[in-house]
């Protein structure tokens, strides 16, 4: 008897050991969906976490889940229910073969994140923080390969060495201006705009699992790949977080004047040493671009947005289906718009995807995980972690307006990483209720 309880143990041991190193894999690996591995990328997490998630509802059918996560795969739900409405009516007026085909795709996809973020968090629930904390640790790695390429792509482009090919062209600049910046930086990314939400994310998930000496190393080195970027979408994105953070932060006044004093000095400093620049005058280029609606961008919102207003009332309601943006010139009668597939605006794409009531559902659904997760309760001094899951998730939010990724393993990589630092949150608060 004792002899069987021991290798129920073992067993068990081996199975807990297994799921651990399944899920810190997953933590590097996640985000290179943002390259060319994506779908190869998407395929194997899929595989490994569909295993997974079956061997564990036959063994084990119960999972711990938390308000985040809940929220969470609600929101994927009823996205995916209200556009499957809206899919009903609009599927007769598509022509392309393949259609079928990428809405299975993207139902899989969707599937995919669900289980995934259903698995972390049933397995976050039952970890110590300090296996919590090596998952930060190891999503941290994944954003230190993208910025080591990174490093590698500047010297590379420098010195003539090979480099992936990626979108690092500088468009919508003169020949001159092309000549004198060179090149963009993407890392193993696709485009700059791929790799900013990364440059973020690691710049906050650094704040938790750095020491302050190496995270003022590592926050220099993360400005300078971020200005190495030369794209408006990324230098906004980092103003915003930026201000949100000190905005949200909760230090002594005096400091926190002293600190906006010195960061205005710094962009006075920087705006003057630019001035009458390549650079300078390219990032004017594009700003003024971006606000007069003549950049492609734009055209697309616009384009979208207008569709939808002339829809009828069945799409306003409950969009045009999943995957659908692909055939817009079917479904609108349009031609304006024939190879894009994604608005890159998440915000713009669940409203074309699932109507009204699926981008009402999705605001109300983010507005209670954010409520969640925000919580004075155990705010900032008392708990980083929440606070740091917190800028975390605003950082989704800001990110949402310039990328369309809510079914790539990029996206739910953030979300579980919000879920963790949110759960090492609770467990240390009810460690010092205990004291």
């Amino acid at each position: 008897m004792k002899n069987s309880t021991r290798k129920i143990k073992i067993s068990s041991k081996k199975t807990h050991s297994l799921t651990n190193f399944i899920v810190y894999i997953y933590a590097i690996i996640a985000p290179l969906s943002t390259t060319f591995l994506d779908r190869y990328n998407l395929v194997l997490i899929a595989i490994i976490f569909s295993i997974v998630f079956f061997i564990k509802l036959i063994k084990s059918p119960n999972y711990k889940i938390n308000k985040v996560a809940a929220y969470f795969i609600f929101l994927y739900l009823m996205i995916f229910i209200f556009s499957s409405f809206g899919q009903i009516y609009s599927i007769y007026k598509i022509t392309d073969n393949g259609y079928v085909i990428s809405v299975i795709s993207r139902i899989l996809t969707i599937s995919t994140c669900i289980i995934t973020i259903l698995l972390i968090s049933d397995w976050a629930e039952k970890q110590n923080t300090n296996n919590l904390l090596f998952f930060l640790k190891a999503s941290f790695f994944s954003t230190l390969i993208f910025a080591a390429f990174g490093i590698y792509q500047i010297i590379a482009y420098k010195y003539n060495l090979p480099f992936l090919e990626t979108r690092s062209n500088v468009y919508g600049a003169s020949h001159e201006i092309q000549s004198q910046l060179n090149f963009r930086l993407t890392s193993i990314t696709r485009e700059p705009n791929f790799y900013a939400p990364i440059l973020l994310e690691s710049i906050l998930i650094s704040i938790v699992v750095l020491n302050k000496r190496l995270f003022f190393l590592f926050l220099s080195l993360s400005l300078y790949l971020i200005f190495r970027t030369y794209s408006t979408g990324v230098y906004i994105h980092t103003a915003i977080i930026f201000a949100l953070f000190f905005i949200f932060i909760e230090i002594n006044k005096v400091y926190k004047l002293l600190i906006l004093i010195l960061i205005l000095i710094l962009i006075y400093a920087f705006t003057i040493n630019e001035l009458n620049t390549d650079f300078y005058f390219y990032f004017i280029e594009k700003l003024n671009s971006e606000k007069n609606g003549e950049s492609f961008r734009v055209f697309v919102y616009l384009t979208v947005l207008n569709s939808i207003i002339d829809s009828n009332i069945i799409n306003i309601l409950f969009g045009h289906g999943v995957n659908s943006l692909q055939n817009f010139s079917d479904i609108t009668g349009m031609k304006s718009l024939t190879n894009v597939s994604a608005s890159n605006n998440l915000f713009l794409d669940v409203l074309w995807e699932s109507g009204i009531l699926g981008i009402i559902t999705f605001f109300i659904g983010m507005f209670f995980i954010g409520k969640t997760i925000y919580s004075k309760k155990y705010y900032l001094k008392k708990c980083k972690y929440r606070y740091i899951s917190f800028m975390l998730f605003l950082s989704v939010l800001v990110t949402s307006l310039y990328r369309s990724e809510y079914t790539t393993t990029h996206f739910s990589w953030v979300f579980c990483n919000i879920i963790i630092l949110y759960i090492i949150a609770k467990k240390n608060s009810r460690k010092n209720m205990r004291k």
